[in-house]
C-alpha cells in the first residue's frame, strides 16, 4: 500500500457518500415498484440496476487506484513500470465511465418517452425522441471502441514503444462533449412539453425545476472535461485523483436524480404519517388539558364539600359590605 494524499482520502470518503445514496435510492425504487405492480421490473428499472452496479465498480476502481497505485500523488515520486500500471488504469476509469452514463442516458430518454410521449400522436417529438435514443446506444458502442483503438495495439495506452497512439486528448476530449450535446435534450424535451401544459404558473415552475434539476449533473461533466484535459497531462497522476471523484458523484447523482418517480410516491405517505403524528400530538395535549380542567373542578367542589372554613368564608365574606361604595357587596 503506498502513502494516501489528503485529496485521496477525500476522494475516497466522497464517494462512497454518493454511492451509498445511489443504493439507497435504487433499492427503494425497486421494491416500490415491485410492490406496486407486484410484477418483476421493467426494463428502465434493469437498466438502472446495471448503471449502479458498474457505477460502484467505477468507485471501486478509483480507489484502487487510490489506495494501491497511487494517484492523488505527483508523477515525478514514481518510477516508469509503475506509471505504466496507471496509464492502464486511466483507460479502464473511461469506459467504466462511459458504459455507466450510456445505460443512465438511455434510461432517461425511455423515461421520457414513457412519461412525456406516451403515444405517437406527437409523431415528430416521439421520433426525434427515438432518434435520440439510438443515437445514445451508438455512442456508447463507439466511446468505448475509440477509448480501445486510439492506440495500436492497445499497450501502446501505457507502453509508447509497444505501438502508436492517436491524439489521445483529442479523442477524450470529443467523446465528452459528444456526451454533453446528447444529455442537452434530456433537459429541452421536458422543459418544451412541460411549458405546453394548461396549468397555473406556479405549477408550471414547480414541475419544470422537478425536471430541470438533473442540470448539476452538466455542471458536473463540464468540471470533468476540465479535469481530461488534465488528465493528459505531463503530471497526469495527480489529476486522475480528480477525474475520479468527479466520475463517481456524475454518475451516482444522475443514477439517484433519475428516480423522481420515487420521490413522488414517497411524498404521499410521508405527508400522511407527518400529518398523523400531528394529530395525534394534538389529540394527547387536548386529552392532558381536559384532564386537567376536570381534575381542578373536583378538587373545587371536594374541597368546598369537606372543609367548613372554606364554607363559612364564602358566607361571611358575601355579606360584607364595601365602606367605600355604599350598596356595593364583595
Amino acid at each position: 500500500m503506498v502513502h494516501i494524499s489528503h485529496f485521496g482520502v477525500v476522494t475516497i470518503a466522497t464517494n462512497w457518500l454518493f454511492v451509498t445514496i445511489a443504493l439507497g435510492t435504487v433499492i427503494l425504487a425497486v421494491l416500490l415498484s415491485l410492490s406496486r405492480r407486484r410484477t418483476w421490473l421493467n426494463l428502465e428499472d434493469c437498466i438502472t440496476v446495471i448503471a449502479l452496479t458498474i457505477g460502484v465498480a467505477l468507485a471501486c476502481q478509483t480507489t484502487w487506484a487510490i489506495v494501491l497505485e497511487g494517484h492523488g500523488e505527483h508523477q515525478h515520486d514514481f518510477r516508469n513500470s509503475q506509471i505504466n500500471v496507471l496509464a492502464r488504469s486511466l483507460v479502464v476509469h473511461e469506459i467504466l465511465w462511459i458504459a455507466a452514463n450510456g445505460m443512465i442516458r438511455i434510461t432517461a430518454y425511455a423515461l421520457i418517452l414513457r412519461i412525456f410521449i406516451p403515444t405517437r400522436e406527437q409523431s415528430k417529438l416521439w421520433w426525434t425522441v427515438m432518434l435520440l435514443l439510438s443515437l445514445s446506444i451508438i455512442y456508447a458502442v463507439v466511446a468505448i471502441l475509440e477509448v480501445l483503438l486510439t492506440c495500436r495495439p492497445l499497450a501502446a495506452q501505457w507502453n509508447p514503444a509497444a505501438g502508436t497512439c492517436g491524439n489521445q486528448k483529442v479523442a477524450f476530449l470529443a467523446i465528452e462533449i459528444a456526451g454533453l450535446i446528447l444529455d442537452l435534450p434530456l433537459f429541452l424535451i421536458p422543459a418544451k412539453v412541460i411549458a405546453g401544459l394548461r396549468i397555473s404558473g406556479t405549477k408550471k415552475m414547480t414541475v419544470m425545476f422537478i425536471f430541470q434539476i438533473g442540470s448539476i449533473v452538466i455542471v458536473v461533466k463540464i468540471l470533468r472535461l476540465k479535469s481530461l484535459n488534465l488528465a493528459v497531462s505531463p503530471d497526469f497522476i495527480y489529476a486522475k485523483s480528480y477525474l475520479g471523484l468527479l466520475s463517481t458523484v456524475g454518475t451516482m447523482t444522475s443514477i439517484t436524480l433519475a428516480q423522481m418517480s420515487l420521490y413522488r410516491d414517497l411524498s404521499i405517505p410521508a405527508y400522511r404519517l407527518w400529518t398523523w403524528q400531528r394529530r395525534r400530538w394534538h389529540s394527547i395535549y387536548v386529552a392532558v388539558r381536559i384532564v386537567r380542567f376536570t381534575l381542578s373542578i373536583e378538587f373545587s367542589s371536594m374541597l368546598q364539600a369537606v372543609d367548613p372554613i372554606y364554607r363559612l368564608c364564602r358566607t361571611r365574606m358575601s355579606q360584607v359590605r364595601n365602606p367605600g361604595f355604599p350598596g356595593a357587596t364583595m
